[in-house]
């Protein structure tokens, strides 16, 4: 998938503007963008992506995508420099499905003072090492709570979906119990976990999955 999937999904186009017009969702800008430099177009070999996770993550993403986002439109923030954005975080969501997943934990780990609700959709993290949460669960989970302890006291709220009949809760639930275990930063008031009936790794259930998702961003109460 690239960056107009979601918007160009009926489904999930009618789900954000069906909500935000009866109520049931807060008016919100949705910003779907790509890892994905504009030279270097998805191949499919996304094993190999965690470069240009990290790219995105500690480059593009605070430094160009927000401040462009946040000085176009009327926002929370008072402008698009740094202190601007960090200062309206709680205002702020990233989520990502897949790959996009992926992404979310990295942004979770690297940039938690820009944002205050995550939701990794189907994907863990790959901190220490691809699906890291299948082979190193202890260490990546390790390594997340040192980030975020380092950012504390920044509150944050972590809602993960997964499909009940998808292969990549083999690597989310391992790393999910681990956070738990190991620290009260990601008890059940940081870290929700939810799974989708029947869904499996497909826009369908990515689209149910950020459904159930916005019941809970910029709802509920930060820790």
């Amino acid at each position: 998938m690239n960056e107009t999937t979601f918007l160009h999904d009926a489904a999930f186009r009618r789900m954000l503007d069906q909500g935000m017009a009866t109520g049931e969702l807060l008016p919100q800008i949705v910003v779907t963008p790509t890892y994905y430099p504009p030279t270097s177009e998805p191949t499919g070999s996304w094993e190999n992506d965690d470069g240009y996770i990290t790219d995105f993550v500690q480059e593009e993403l605070c430094q160009s995508l927000l401040p462009a986002v946040e000085t176009a439109y009327r926002t929370y923030a008072a402008g698009g420099q740094a202190q601007d954005l960090i200062d309206s975080r709680q205002h702020r969501a990233f989520a990502g499905f897949s790959m996009g997943a992926i992404t979310t934990w990295s942004v979770l780990e690297q940039r938690l003072a820009y944002f205050a609700y995550f939701a990794p959709m189907a994907g863990d993290s790959w901190t220490i090492t691809n699906d890291g949460g299948l082979l190193q669960p202890d260490l990546t989970a390790k390594k997340l709570i040192a980030a975020v302890k380092a950012s504390q006291p920044a509150p944050f709220h972590i809602e993960a979906t997964v499909g009940s009949q998808d292969g990549t809760q083999n690597s989310m639930t391992p790393l999910i119990n681990r956070l738990r275990q190991l620290s009260t930063n990601f008890d059940a008031e940081h870290l929700s976990y939810w799974k989708d009936p029947n869904g499996g790794h497909t826009l369908a259930s990515a689209t149910n999955q950020f459904a159930h998702v916005q019941e809970t961003f910029f709802k509920k109460p930060l820790p």
